[in-house]
């Protein structure tokens, strides 16, 4: 049986190391999208539970619960950052979408994502997403990577009571979005910095929380 991993949320971070995307100017976006899975919880009871697959598993865990409502909306955390990822490359000054298959390739990944109890009042759940995006030439040679997240710590989503988001799951959903939307548009800033960049950079910057397991949680 595997071993659960406990989520936590510390530092303020978005990592990136490139060699570049100066001239480029086209991305395609495969259309699979990997994401955990488990669907974190950690809960107002100070316990972390995970279900067995990205929405819900064979135990009773409030998180698994939460999944499971999701799951019955239709509601994919794969399909929607890439959806929204494809529609900030719309809106880009620097690139254009390319389809699912190309030259410049953007491999996205959904790394984590959850409900965490909210650090003031503990009853307060709030959603955590991050997700990374890796660039890589026809070639195959990685010119780009960055992982991007937001987590308990952003104001941007008020977040619910587990009760709350229970009863109502159509707002955990839309704070999802909301999430997935924020993620995308900071991960397309950071590619066009480095497209506008005129040398290769490898950088750090206090953009989005990162939400990852402790044995893994550092400033890279």
């Amino acid at each position: 049986m595997k071993k659960a991993l406990i989520l936590v949320s510390i530092f303020i971070i978005s990592y990136s190391a490139q060699a570049g995307l100066k001239g480029v100017r086209s991305i395609a976006v495969p259309s699979s999208v990997p994401a955990p899975k488990y669907f974190g919880y950690v809960g107002t009871t100070n316990t972390v539970l995970f279900g067995l697959s990205a929405f819900g598993g064979a135990n009773n865990s409030d998180g698994d619960l939460l999944a499971s409502k999701l799951k019955n909306r239709g509601f994919s955390i794969s399909s929607t950052f890439r959806s929204d990822l494809i529609r900030e490359l719309g809106k880009s000054k620097y690139f254009s979408y390319a389809g699912s298959s190309g030259g410049t390739k953007a491999r996205l990944d959904v790394r984590e994502w959850g409900v965490v109890v909210a650090p003031t009042g503990f009853k307060r759940l709030k959603p955590e997403l991050e997700a990374s995006v890796v660039i890589t030439t026809n070639g195959g040679k990685k010119v780009y990577s960055k992982v991007n997240g937001v987590g308990i710590m952003d104001d941007s989503v008020e977040g619910a009571t587990f009760e709350q988001y229970r009863d109502n799951p159509s707002k955990l959903e839309r704070d999802f979005r909301t999430l997935s939307k924020m993620v995308a548009a900071r991960m397309i800033k950071g590619m066009e910095r480095s497209a506008g960049s005129s040398s290769s950079t490898s950088s750090s910057s206090s953009s989005a929380v990162k939400m990852t397991s402790k044995d893994k949680y550092r400033t890279k």
